[in-house]
Order: structure tokens, then C-alpha cells, then sequence
């Protein structure tokens, strides 16, 4: 049962186009689910209130690379190493050397 409330939200009628600017959940869906008999209970997660079809898609990963509605905000956020300092050798066992869950590998 609980794959078919997933392809009711995530493909709705097989061959139809997905009108991603929909909401992803909403009371009527999650009340139409409830009048199936089931063991579990849906309802109106408030991660997902105010998202659309569209963004849970991204949050799935399935908008991949060369789709023209990808987008990852990591890709888009600069990185600032200029002040970084990464040592030329690092020992874990030398820099804390008390540390009871650190062993040299056999």
C-alpha cells in the first residue's frame, strides 16, 4: 500500500504528464488515502506543506545533470580557500595521541 501512495504522489496516472508546480501533498490526498483501509495513517507532513511536485522531484535526485530544470545549489555557492591551511603531512596519531580509538592499521 505504501508503494501506491508513492506513485500516487510521485507519477499520479501512468503516461500522464506531471504537473510539477502542483503541491506535493495536500489534506484531500492524504484523506483519500485514509478512506483505503490500511494499517498506517497518511497525513499532511509539514517537511512537504508547502512543497511542490517539482522540489520533492530534486530532493529525489532524479532531475539529473543536462535536464534542463537541474539545478544544485552546491554547485552554485563559491568556495573561499584562501585561508585555509591544509599541513603538508598530517599524523592522527601523532596529533592526539591519547585517544584510545586510534590505532595504526596492522
Amino acid at each position: 500500500m505504501k508503494l501506491l501512495a508513492l506513485g500516487a504522489l510521485v507519477g499520479g496516472v501512468v503516461g500522464e504528464e506531471l504537473n510539477l508546480a502542483l503541491p506535493a501533498v495536500s489534506k484531500a490526498w492524504a484523506d483519500e488515502l485514509n478512506s483505503i483501509p490500511k494499517a498506517w495513517t497518511a497525513h499532511v507532513s509539514p517537511r512537504f506543506a508547502d512543497v511542490t511536485l517539482g522540489e520533492v522531484k530534486q530532493m529525489c535526485g532524479t532531475i539529473m545533470k543536462g535536464d534542463a530544470s537541474y539545478n544544485n545549489p552546491l554547485e552554485d555557492k563559491p568556495r573561499d580557500d584562501s585561508n585555509a591551511y591544509i599541513p603538508a603531512e598530517f599524523n592522527v596519531i601523532e596529533q592526539w595521541p591519547d585517544c584510545a580509538d586510534i590505532r595504526p592499521c596492522p
